[in-house]
């Protein structure tokens, strides 16, 4: 026999609750909706809603990074509580904490909410429709290729450029993105997924700013949710919508499902590969098991220095594989450093050969030379 679904009580405390992809969330959701005791009002997913909407208590992950200092101080201004939850607690303790703080807030005499005054500081990005661009750039290879520091680089070219960009890391099968930046691993690629869901627009309160120099970074995926893959294509074009240049890390994209989102959503594909006669091989069954359209640019990192073996793994991929062209970006002891203290390289050989990618990125179809 079905369970009756409980009558709101109007002495329940009202909660607003922060999406996360976190498994306590839905659970906590759950509980509420089949137990009472406390009414979810609604869903936050913009982090000024927290702000707009009325409820008594905003239940929200530890590692939520919206919940600024700036954040909670306006909270509290406007007679909001906050709750953090840490951890994967059971739902119900979730339910008592919740009760608990509000009994204490009511004993208190401070429940009423107040939407008077401007709003407080809100997580900074983007804002408006970006006008049109470089588009979306695919980059993707061999498993330790080299493709997520080349779309880092690609990122960092399109701010040097003067343009807003985004770097986000869809490769589901070994996301490097967030460890490369010294980042956390949530919010992420799931994260944007369960925005788009709600409000597109939402998807850049996913991202981490890094500052001037950087572009906005969307971190890799969950291993659990591989039924959602098809929707990253939504996040792209809400991204799209919202930066001038997006980038998207897909590694070496085993999963159909992504390559069907990605690659079939790119204006261009970049193809790295490294400058060996093994990289050479595998960066050309890399393109002929995918062939991505449009034709893609590849790019051989940490290339030799010689014309001679240059001209060889031109002609070696040219040969077997339709591309764009050929580019070669040497290797570089400050991209090394830059690894190891979770920067960005300097001004060298790697970032030179990275703007050159970044001013020919026009390019259709350029045979078999390439741009040294």
């Amino acid at each position: 026999m079905t369970a009756p679904v409980p009558t709101p009580d109007a002495g329940e405390p009202v909660v607003a609750l922060v999406l996360t992809p976190e498994r306590w969330v839905q659970r906590f959701h759950r509980h509420c909706a089949d137990h009472g005791g406390v009414r979810v009002h609604h869903v936050v997913v913009d982090p000024a809603a927290a702000l707009t909407d009325d409820y008594d208590v905003l239940v929200v992950g530890a590692r939520w990074p919206a919940l600024t200092p700036g954040l909670e101080a306006e909270l509290t201004r406007r007679r909001r509580r906050v709750l953090t939850v840490d951890g994967d607690p059971e739902p119900t303790s979730v339910v008592a904490d919740v009760r608990n703080l509000v009994e204490r807030v009511a004993v208190a005499g401070d429940v009423e909410p107040s939407t008077d005054g401007p709003v407080g500081p809100l997580p900074t990005g983007p804002s408006g429709n970006a006008p049109d661009g470089p588009g979306v750039w695919v980059v993707g290879g061999p498993a330790g290729a080299g493709a997520t520091e080349v779309a880092l680089g690609l990122g960092a070219a399109a701010v040097r450029h003067g343009q807003r960009a985004v770097v986000v890391d869809a490769a589901v099968d070994a996301p490097g993105v967030a460890p490369r930046c010294g980042l956390p691993l949530e919010p992420n690629l799931v994260t944007a997924l369960d925005a788009v869901a709600f409000a597109p627009a939402n998807v850049v309160h996913t991202c981490f700013d890094l500052g001037d120099d950087w572009p906005v970074v969307l971190g890799g995926p969950l291993p659990d949710a591989s039924a959602r893959w098809p929707a990253i294509a939504a996040v792209l074009d809400a991204l799209a919508d919202r930066f001038d240049v997006v980038v998207c890390d897909v590694g070496p994209v085993t999963t159909p499902a992504v390559a069907a989102a990605t690659l079939g959503r790119a204006d261009s594909v970049v193809a790295v590969g490294t400058g060996t006669p093994t990289g050479t091989v595998r960066l050309v069954d890399w393109i002929r098991d995918r062939a991505p359209t449009p034709p893609p640019l590849v790019v051989v990192d940490r290339a030799p220095v010689q014309r001679a073996r240059r001209a060889q793994i031109t002609a070696e991929i040219t040969e077997e594989v339709a591309v764009a062209g050929v580019w070669f970006v040497p290797r570089d002891p400050r991209v090394d450093r830059a690894v190891w203290t979770a920067g960005l390289p300097g001004r060298g050989p790697f970032t030179r050969a990275i703007d050159v990618l970044w001013k020919d990125r026009g390019v259709t179809s350029r045979g078999a030379a390439g741009r040294p």
